[in-house]
C-alpha cells in the first residue's frame, strides 16, 4: 500500500478542500457572529439611552409639578401678604395634592413664617434664599434639610407683593422620596441616577451614596454631563469597563446617567464566539471525514487507472479495472472506457 507524502495526490487534493471549505465556513462564521454581536451591543446601547430618556423624563416631569405648585402659591392673596392663617389654609389643600412636597414660606429677612412641620428656623444663609430674595428662581443643590436632616432638592423663588420683594417660597423634595418615585434601579448590571451641578448625587439606588452627598465629579462622563454633554460611550471606573449612557438636566444644572457593567454586555459577545467557534470545528471535522471518504474513493481510482495505463506502456494489454469504475457516470469513469477501448482495439491489431 502506498505511503502518504507530500507528493502524493490523494493528500495534496484532501488538503485543498480542507483548507477551501474551512475558510469558507470561518468566514462565513465570523461575519455572522460579528453581525450578531454587533446587532448585541447596538440593543444594548439603545437599551441604556432608553433608560436615560425614561429616568429624565419621569424627574423633569416631578420637578415641573413642583414648580407649578410653588408658582402658583407665590401668587396667592394669603402668600403675598404673608398672613400665615390663611397660609395654613391653602397649604391644608397642597398638602393633599402634594403630599411628597414640604413647603415654607420667609420674609425678607430669611426668617421662616410657615413651614410644613417642624420648628420656625432663620436660613439667610442659605444659597437658595439668596438668590431668591433678590429676584432670582432657583434650585440648590442637595443640602441636608435643617428641619428633615436628610439630604433635599430645594425650589425657591421670590414672593412679590405691588412690584416689591417681600420674601421667599420654597418647596423641598427628600431625595430618597425622589429615588422611590422616579424607580431609580440597580438590575441586570443597570444603575440608573441623577447628580447635581456639583457632581454630588441626588438621586441613587444606594441610599447610602444619596444619604452621604458622594460626590461623583471626578468621573469623566459626570464631567461631561455637567459641561451639557449628551452622550454614549465606554469608560473605566476603578479598574471595571463601564457602558455609560447621560442627558443633562438642565433644572439642577446635573445630569442623569445609567452606568452599566461592560462585561454584562461583552460577556454575551464572547458567548456568541465561543458558539461560532464550536460551530466551526463541528462543520470542519464532518466536512473532513465527508471529505476524506470522497477524495480516496476518487485517488483509489485514478491509482488504478494508472496501474493499468503503466501496464499497457509495458506491452502488457491484460486490463483489469473495476466494473464499478468502468459502469460509473464521473469523468473518471469515462477516462476509464476510453483507456479500456484503446486497450481492446492495439491488442485486435496486434
Amino acid at each position: 500500500m502506498r505511503k502518504w507524502d507530500r507528493g502524493h495526490f490523494f493528500y495534496k487534493l484532501f488538503i485543498l478542500v480542507i483548507i477551501i471549505t474551512s475558510l469558507s465556513v470561518f468566514v462565513t462564521a465570523l461575519v455572522l457572529t460579528a453581525s450578531n454581536a454587533k446587532t448585541h451591543v447596538n440593543r444594548i446601547n439603545v437599551q441604556v439611552e432608553d433608560d436615560v430618556r425614561d429616568l429624565h423624563k419621569k424627574f423633569q416631569l416631578q420637578l415641573m409639578n413642583m414648580e407649578s405648585t410653588i408658582h402658583m402659591l407665590s401668587l396667592s392673596s394669603s402668600v403675598k401678604n404673608l398672613d400665615v392663617e390663611k397660609i395654613e389654609l391653602e397649604m391644608e389643600e397642597v398638602s393633599v395634592i402634594s403630599p411628597y412636597l414640604f413647603i415654607y414660606v420667609t420674609d425678607e429677612t430669611g426668617k421662616q413664617l410657615y413651614k410644613t412641620y417642624g420648628d420656625l428656623i432663620d436660613i439667610s444663609d442659605r444659597e437658595y434664599f439668596q438668590e431668591a430674595i433678590v429676584g432670582e428662581v432657583n434650585y440648590s443643590d442637595v443640602i441636608v434639610s435643617r428641619t428633615q436632616l436628610h439630604p433635599v432638592v430645594i425650589y425657591a423663588r421670590p414672593v412679590v407683593n405691588n412690584g416689591e420683594i417681600v420674601g421667599v417660597i420654597a418647596g423641598a423634595i427628600d431625595v430618597s422620596y425622589l429615588s422611590e418615585l422616579n424607580g431609580v434601579a440597580m438590575e441586570e448590571g443597570r444603575i440608573s441616577y441623577i447628580v447635581d451641578s456639583s457632581g454630588t448625587v441626588v438621586i441613587h439606588p444606594n441610599q447610602a451614596l444619596t444619604e452621604g452627598m458622594e460626590n461623583l465629579s471626578d468621573r469623566p462622563y459626570v464631567k461631561a454631563v455637567l459641561e451639557g454633554d449628551n452622550d454614549t460611550g465606554q469608560y473605566i471606573v476603578d479598574g471595571k469597563k463601564k457602558l455609560v449612557s447621560y442627558m443633562p438636566l438642565e433644572q439642577l444644572s446635573g445630569g442623569v446617567i445609567v452606568e452599566m457593567e461592560a462585561e454584562e454586555v461583552f460577556d454575551s459577545v464572547d458567548k456568541m464566539m465561543n458558539q461560532a467557534i464550536l460551530i466551526i470545528l463541528f462543520v470542519v471535522i464532518i466536512g473532513a471525514t465527508i471529505t476524506y471518504a470522497v477524495v480516496k474513493r476518487m485517488s483509489r481510482s485514478l491509482m488504478v487507472l494508472k496501474e493499468q495505463i503503466n501496464k499497457a506502456a509495458e506491452g502488457r494489454m491484460e486490463i483489469d479495472i473495476d466494473e464499478d469504475l468502468i459502469s460509473g457516470k464521473g469523468e473518471l469513469s469515462s477516462i476509464s472506457r476510453d483507456f479500456q477501448r484503446m486497450v481492446k482495439k492495439k491488442s485486435t491489431h496486434h
